[in-house]
């Protein structure tokens, strides 16, 4: 967590990279899939004055990609260490409001910031080996139904809800 801290706070650009690539967040292409004879040739990190400082580079057709495709990070227009100030907030559980003030985001950016990443977390979760409890260990499961409720006229239950699971060893 420290390592994390120091990243987050004074890391640059190849630091951060080197990190989200190592988290599987920034994806390292296969080959360069932009003509047939450039298949199955990788692609190199070269730096490049243009939106982030790094991008993925053809050794033999030269064309760039961007490091951000295949990612989460490519629906926004954030410089990389404000989306890594998003991860290192998200992963402690702060505020929202603290956080926009903090990385100086408007919440609705924050908020679908948020979003994404608890869809890549959903979607790297193992769900085949995932053990809840185990011999000796109780786990109590609570569940909520969230809907918003129009007018205050009852509950629209044909309306999208959205339910929240939660679990603790006990």
């Amino acid at each position: 967590m420290n390592r994390l801290t120091v990243l987050v706070n004074i890391g640059n650009d190849c630091e951060i990279i080197e990190f989200l690539t190592g988290k599987g967040i920034i994806k390292v292409p296969a080959d360069c899939n932009n003509k047939p004879n450039c298949k199955n040739n990788p692609l190199v990190l070269r730096e490049r004055n243009v939106g982030d400082k790094y991008w993925w580079r053809c050794t033999k057709c030269l064309r760039f990609t961007s490091i951000r495709n295949n990612s989460f990070l490519s629906k926004f227009n954030l410089p990389l260490n404000k989306c890594m100030q998003l991860i290192y907030h998200w992963s402690l559980q702060l505020i929202q409001k603290d956080i926009c003030e903090t990385v100086k985001i408007c919440k609705q950016t924050l908020t679908t910031f948020f979003q994404e990443i608890r869809l890549v977390v959903v979607n790297d979760l193992n769900r085949d080996n995932l053990i809840l409890g185990g011999p000796g260990v109780e786990v109590q499961i609570d569940e909520s139904m969230f809907l918003r409720v129009k007018h205050n006229r009852g509950k629209d239950l044909k309306r999208q809800q959205k339910w929240g699971f939660g679990l603790i060893d006990v």
